[in-house]
């Protein structure tokens, strides 16, 4: 149970890392857009 815990953590920091990565990288668009999601 606390290994499945353990995977579960690590997949949603993995997603959110890939998510501000992304943002990162979309930043200027976002801001040039206007359509900045906070979170």
């Amino acid at each position: 149970m606390g290994d499945e815990h353990i995977l579960r953590k690590r997949i949603g920091m993995r997603k959110l890392e890939s998510r501000a990565r992304f943002k990162r990288n979309g930043i200027a668009n976002e801001a040039d857009s206007g359509n900045r999601t906070g979170g």
